[in-house]
Formats: structure tokens, C-alpha cells, sequence
């Protein structure tokens, strides 16, 4: 099947917008692994302390309104009490746990396979990609190869991308109608759309994490500002479970 599109500067504008941000998007995802990766065990014992220091709270507002109301506070049911207020907090623990988990897991990939893998995907998006060939939101097979691909190239599998593009190849052949005319509607307000949705990437996070993880003094610094920060919290902690004691 050959893709005819309408000659023009704002398509092949529109275009490579489209692959861009799909090339950042991806940056991104891998920014925020990496910095899992490098801060994720320091952050995980932050929030600890941070969800501690909270539970002491609930605790002592337990307490107190027990003693306002004349009773005296009973330990296991202000436990049963705080098991269901924190229960919340306890997974997002558990998620950003698993998450650095994750992250030491993960294999480093050479820049010639990525270089290999942003060249294959390029080229498999000008022809599947659904705001570039409308046959894809249609076509059943077109769609799922395209899902296919966007998976291996998030995870810059190239071997599976390797196989996807001769799939492909053989599906577009298959395909009845050997034509099929692209026309983007409004195509200049999508070009804005595109331009905005990268700025907006590209100055927040986890793009803007990429300053720190390149730069070693910045990570080291930023690493000691953390220790600081669960000091603090620790011994706040350490303050408020001296209160709770007076109270129970």
C-alpha cells in the first residue's frame, strides 16, 4: 500500500512533531527510571518517615479527642483505628518500592541500538503511525502492529521491532487498495497543538530531572539535601512519639 500525501511544508511539519514527541515522550519515561534508579531508595526512606510522622499525628488527635471525651485512649483500638487511616499511604509506599525495584533491573541499552531502534520505529511510523496513515484506526491488524511497535520501542526492543517491520511490510502489501490519500484537517491547529504538548514536556518534570542525572555534583548535592530532609523528619518522629506516650 503507498500512503499519498498532500505536498505541503505544514505536513511534513505536522509530521515530524508527531515523531518528536514520541521521541521525547519516550526520553521522558527513561529520565524517570533513571532517576528512580539514583534517588528512589534515599526518597523511599524519606516518605517513610514522612508517613510515620503522620500516623503519629492521627495518633495523637485520637488520643486527645478520647481524653476531651473523658475516655481513657486503649492502644489496640487506636491500632485498629490508624490500620485503616494509613492504608493508603502504606501502598503508595509499596508502589514506589516496587518501582525502584524495577529500576535496578533494568539493562543498559548502547547508543548504536538506540540509535538502530529511533531509525527502525521512524520508519514503521511514517507508514502505521493513526494521525499519519487513517487505514490504522481501521484496519485491525495495521492497529495492533502499531501497538506493537509503540511497546517495543519504548523498551528499545530491537529485535522485536525487526520483526514487527517485516509484519508490516507484509500487511500493508496485503492490504486491498493499493492508495490511500492523507489529508489532516486542520492541520495548523494540530501543529500548534503538537508544539504546545512539547514545551509543556520539555520544561516539566520528569524531563527536567535529565539537569541533575547528567551532572554528578548536582545528584551528589541533591542526595545530601534528602539525608537532611529524613534527619529532620526523624527526629520530628522521635518528638511525637514522645508525646503519644504521655497520652495512652
Amino acid at each position: 500500500m503507498e500512503l499519498i500525501r498532500i505536498a505541503s511544508a505544514d505536513y511534513d511539519r505536522y509530521e515530524e512533531l508527531l515523531l518528536q514527541y514520541d521521541q521525547l515522550e519516550k526520553e521522558a519515561y527513561f529520565i524517570q527510571e533513571a532517576y528512580i534508579r539514583v534517588f528512589g531508595e534515599l526518597n523511599n526512606e524519606l516518605f517513610q518517615g514522612k508517613i510515620e510522622c503522620i500516623r503519629l499525628k492521627k495518633a495523637i488527635a485520637w488520643c486527645q479527642e478520647k481524653r476531651n471525651r473523658g475516655k481513657q485512649p486503649d492502644r489496640t483500638a487506636m491500632d485498629g483505628y490508624l490500620k485503616v487511616q494509613m492504608a493508603a499511604y502504606r501502598l503508595q509506599l509499596e508502589d514506589m518500592v516496587q518501582a525502584w525495584e524495577k529500576s535496578q533491573k533494568m539493562q543498559p541499552v548502547s547508543p548504536m541500538q538506540v540509535e538502530k531502534v529511533k531509525a527502525i520505529y521512524r520508519r514503521l511510523a511514517k507508514k502505521l503511525h493513526p494521525d499519519i496513515n487513517p487505514l490504522t484506526k481501521e484496519d485491525p491488524v495495521l492497529y495492533d502492529l502499531f501497538q506493537r511497535v509503540m511497546i517495543a520501542y519504548r523498551c528499545n526492543d530491537l529485535t522485536e521491532l525487526q520483526g514487527l517491520e517485516v509484519l508490516a511490510s507484509k500487511a500493508l502489501n496485503e492490504i486491498s487498495g493499493s492508495s490511500a490519500v492523507v489529508v489532516v484537517d486542520d492541520i495548523e491547529e494540530k501543529i500548534g497543538e503538537l508544539e504546545t504538548r512539547i514545551g509543556r514536556l520539555t520544561t516539566t518534570e520528569p524531563y527536567t530531572l535529565k539537569e541533575i542525572l547528567e551532572d554528578p555534583e548536582r545528584v551528589e548535592k541533591k542526595k545530601a539535601s534528602i539525608r537532611k530532609e529524613i534527619g529532620e523528619y526523624e527526629e520530628y518522629r522521635k518528638q511525637l512519639a514522645e508525646h503519644l506516650e504521655t497520652l495512652l
